[in-house]
């Protein structure tokens, strides 16, 4: 065996040894080594999908906080995006153009052109609700601090949301409607 062979060799046998190592260590054959393409090119790696979040919260902080929960349950499955609107004729608009993947709504807080008594209001927001539902058929995540009980919620998911939480919300259950979100996208 000439030298140069069996140096080739020897940084053959190495190299495999590195992919069997790094394979354990890391539970799988995925180790970022890129397939093969025709003509010997690696596949470029392929980016994450864009997940388009669309809120109507008028709440900065509630913004701020669901977007954080967002971030933590995609992980890097997932570039987010998320755009804010208090108003109800504006989201609309957005929703035409933005495309959103989830809507995140908190109901009692949409503001509308002309200025309601809460309860019109109210019946407003389950209006666009509806509408959203009917154009896009994306989860919605309905919220409301006001009016309480049982009877609103089923109000707002025969209006079409996904689903329906008071104010204060239960970040365990957010977390877990956010996961359903994502798996019935998936699906998609």
């Amino acid at each position: 065996m000439t030298r140069r062979s069996f140096l080739s060799l020897s940084l053959t046998v190495l190299g495999l040894a590195a992919i069997n190592l790094a394979t354990w260590f890391h539970g799988s054959s995925s180790i970022g080594v890129e397939p093969m393409k025709d003509k010997g090119r690696p596949t470029p790696p392929s980016k994450p999908r864009e997940l388009r979040v669309l809120m109507s919260t008028n709440e900065p902080l509630l913004t701020k906080l669901f977007t954080e929960v967002l971030k933590k349950e995609i992980g890097e499955s997932y570039v987010l995006r998320v755009v804010e609107t208090p108003a109800a004729n504006e989201l609309m608009e957005k929703a035409q153009s933005y495309r959103p993947d989830i809507f995140i709504l908190i109901l009692n807080n949409m503001l509308f052109p002309i200025n309601n008594p809460p309860e019109a209001r109210i019946e407003k927001a389950l209006n666009v609700v509806s509408k959203l539902n009917e154009k896009y058929r994306k989860p919605i995540m309905a919220l409301a601090g006001w009016p309480k009980g049982q009877g609103f919620a089923e109000k707002a998911k025969l209006a079409g949301a996904t689903f329906f939480f008071e104010l204060p919300v239960d970040l365990l259950d957010f977390r877990e409607a956010i996961k359903k979100c994502l798996a019935a996208l998936a699906e998609d």
